[in-house]
């Protein structure tokens, strides 16, 4: 059996931030890449998160437990020792941290991640899942090899009913070379394939993945799984009960966006644009669903400082009825146009509290939002009078620091729950080569689950009529946006 490793540099002492007076810990993690091979055909569901657990279950409790299947844990006398109730089924000891009070269990240290999505299994077809193991849990990782080699095992008489009959993948030739990894062999008369994959850069983890639901949903199980660990691993007392006023806190999460967008670019030789509606003349969808990310920060008892970013990218196509001028282009009436708009969106929010209280605060804000615009559109028809169809392109590119000032509000009607809402508005008025207005609202609720971790929503909206008068823009922008968005919120 080969020996894991530790990381890189050996185990490293918990740092402490020099503006904090509370430790975060090193997180210690270890993945089991596991292959098992189907003995029978078989229909597994879309999501096998439960269907692995409940076999790992089964599996885990007949390696490890000596007191037999009519022992309750809850009552066991080596429960605290038991390699079960620590992986499976893990009880606090003592007095519970904040985040855990009222349940009598913690947060299981381990995660599985399946790699195939549901369906029909034929004999000889393989079943690959990840099985991550957290923090003290990585020492326990012998009896997590023998539970897999187990629940692989597992005849009919013992498995779980929706468990299906597998047998552990027949080894391959490995290069630990070429990916990094190691394979280890368990004991016994079969031999799974286990690897410890070297992780990737996100990039290079994204740059294979040919589905982009499937890295969204991986970008979900990296957050949820980190936002865990951290609320986990802080301590006791670095927690708070009143969540209205975190000191710093990360929020990822998803933005449902309604848009409805107006452009116009002219010429150089100073000839007017057409004013297009990006969704009605040139087929480009008026809603998408887009990630987004920002962070709070309190720097002092009454300032504080948000930051919000999110990105979207539409294309569409569409054969025009009317005579269309973008820049120095001007298409025809049935002019097949195949356009694409890049909309990237940066906001920061200064607020001072004027008010500050432990249920309810009140503040002025002051606003700037990058907004980075990049728009082309090519055109196929037949131009003039020579007959021939020929192909035009144009584009445009302009960045947009528009500035706010608003208002803002929040309050905590319960020990778990804050409301927060906020407006801006910029005036018309005219800076440096842009000259407009602009207006955002927003709604939020947060529910604190335990400790610093909240499950969010909020709805929002943005209005932006400006006049731009750049090298690379000339023309005007209207931009309106509105929509809900559901977030996670971890608060240090």
């Amino acid at each position: 059996m080969a020996e894991r490793r530790p990381p890189e540099g050996g185990a490293r002492e918990p740092r402490v931030n020099e503006t904090s007076a509370y430790p975060i810990p090193a997180i210690p993690y270890l993945r089991l890449r596991t292959t098992l091979e189907a003995e029978e055909p078989a229909s597994l569901p879309p999501f096998q998160g439960s269907m692995l657990r409940g076999a790992f279950g089964h599996a885990l409790r007949r390696t490890a437990c000596t007191m037999g299947p009519e022992q309750p844990c809850a009552s066991c006398l080596l429960r605290h020792a038991c390699a079960y109730t620590r992986l499976f089924e893990p009880y606090t000891a003592g007095e519970p941290p904040p985040f855990l009070r009222g349940i009598d269990h913690a947060v299981r240290p381990y995660v599985f991640e399946p790699l195939d999505g549901g369906g029909s299994w034929k004999t000889g077809d393989p079943l690959r899942f990840d099985l991550l193991l957290f923090g003290q849990a990585v020492d326990l990782q012998a009896y997590a090899f023998l539970a897999v080699e187990r629940m692989a095992g597992s005849g009919p008489a013992t498995r779980a009913s929706a468990w299906p009959a597998w047998k552990p993948w027949e080894p391959t030739e490995l290069r630990p070379g070429k990916d990094r990894g190691a394979a280890i062999s368990l004991p016994g008369p079969h031999r799974p394939k286990v690897q410890f994959p070297t992780p990737r850069p996100p990039h290079r983890l994204a740059a294979r993945e040919e589905d982009g639901m499937r890295i969204q949903k991986l970008t979900w199980n990296a957050i949820g799984v980190l936002a865990f660990a951290l609320a986990g691993s802080l301590p006791a007392h670095a927690q708070t009960d009143n969540h209205l006023w975190p000191r710093f806190s990360i929020i990822g999460g998803s933005y449902w966006i309604e848009v409805d967008d107006t452009i116009r670019v002219d010429a150089t030789s100073e000839r007017t644009g057409s004013e297009v509606e990006l969704e009605t003349d040139l087929g480009l969808p008026d809603n998408d669903s887009l990630l987004t990310f920002g962070f709070d920060w309190g720097f002092a008892r009454r300032h504080s400082l948000g930051v919000r970013y999110y990105s979207y990218d539409r294309e569409g196509s569409r054969s025009i009825d009317r005579v269309v001028t973008i820049g120095d282009q001007t298409f025809p009436v049935g002019a097949r146009l195949d356009a694409s708009f890049e909309t990237e969106s940066i906001e920061a929010i200064y607020d001072y509290w004027f008010v500050r209280k432990d249920k309810v605060g009140f503040a002025g804000s002051l606003g700037l939002v990058y907004l980075g615009l990049d728009a082309s559109a090519t055109g196929t028809a037949v131009f003039g009078t020579s007959g021939q169809t020929e192909t035009r392109s144009v584009s445009a590119s302009t960045d947009l620091p528009v500035p706010m000032i608003g208002l803002a509000l929040k309050g905590s009607p319960a020990s778990r729950l804050v409301l927060r809402a906020d407006a801006r508005y910029l005036p018309s008025v005219q800076i440096g080569d842009i000259d407009g207005e602009a207006a955002s609202y927003s709604f939020s609720a947060d529910f604190y689950l335990f400790g610093g971790f909240a499950l969010g929503a909020s709805y929002s909206g943005r209005i932006y009529e400006v006049d731009v008068d750049q090298t690379d823009w000339n023309g005007s922008v209207d931009l309106s946006s509105e929509g809900w968005q559901g977030y996670l919120r971890l608060s240090l």
